[in-house]
């Protein structure tokens, strides 16, 4: 993998933004929805800044994407266009939390979700299978990674600083996302996710994670009773 010097960081925050205003320098608000719903496994990965990076602000909620477990047997977010709702079609969402997370860790989880710093930059305005507005929000195209960086509006449900609610608001934010776009298909999750998942699960439904969508959308594919231990993070693809 090419080294990270050949990536451009886009953090979302600034020290001096007029619109998102951080004292804590630039950094980027991060949507987890898979095993990174778990501060306490950001806290381990986000080596740099850990206190800050791990510290969820928010919960949130993307619109017009599924949330599946993929061919890799991890948790994977595909793109639909869903975005009604009526008594016919239930509309598809993800819901995650948010991280104001570090230029530098965001760095560090680049690596362990596989990102490719080469990769080149995405063809702009191009309609694919995701639509226009998704084209246009990519950075670069995967390349050789296990996923892409696309960042994406989401509506926040709850804020959990209060700083943050203050600045912003009840609207809606940008943020950086890890999309597989390679594997969108269903899979069967593999045993060295589950723990990591139901730690991730607990953990996020404590901080006001929607139950329903967990019960309906999650809990399906993965099996209570299995835990991680403790330090365990994933990594190498694992």
């Amino acid at each position: 993998m090419p080294t990270p010097a050949n990536f451009t960081h886009r953090p979302l925050t600034l020290s001096s933004s007029p619109l998102v205003l951080n004292p804590q320098g630039p950094g980027t608000f991060y949507f987890a929805f898979g095993s990174n719903l778990s501060p306490t496994q950001m806290a381990i990965r986000c080596t740099s800044t850990p206190t800050r990076s791990s510290l969820p602000i928010a919960i949130a909620r993307l619109r017009g994407w599924k949330w599946h477990i993929n061919k890799r047997g991890c948790a994977n977010i595909a793109y639909t266009g869903n975005k009604k709702q009526n008594q016919d079609e239930e509309m598809d969402e993800v819901w995650g939390i948010v991280y104001d997370m570090s230029v530098e860790d965001e760095e560090i989880l680049d690596g362990y979700e596989g990102v490719d710093w080469g990769a080149p930059e995405a063809i702009r305005n191009i309609e694919r299978s995701w639509g226009t507005d998704y084209a246009r929000e990519r950075p670069t195209e995967q390349g050789d990674g296990r996923h892409n960086k696309v960042y994406l509006e989401v509506e926040i449900v709850e804020w959990k600083v209060k700083a943050w609610e203050e600045q912003l608001g009840n609207e809606k934010i940008r943020v950086l996302v890890y999309p597989d776009e390679y594997r969108t298909e269903e899979g069967v999750v593999r045993d060295s996710y589950i723990g990591r998942m139901n730690r991730a699960i607990g953990e996020a439904l404590g901080l006001g994670l929607s139950e329903e969508w967990v019960s309906k959308v999650v809990r399906p594919v993965i099996p209570e009773g299995v835990e991680a231990s403790d330090g365990y993070v994933g990594g190498d693809g694992k």
